[in-house]
């Protein structure tokens, strides 16, 4: 698979999370970059 595709995936189910669960993966997304 290329980034792309796990990339908008990655997206399309981080849309269908709630906002408690978004708040928590850009925060792990924060401390990666």
């Amino acid at each position: 698979q290329s980034k792309t595709t796990v990339l908008k995936a990655a997206l399309a189910a981080f849309d269908n999370l709630d906002e408690n669960l978004k708040n928590h993966w850009l925060l792990e997304s924060a401390k990666l970059g």
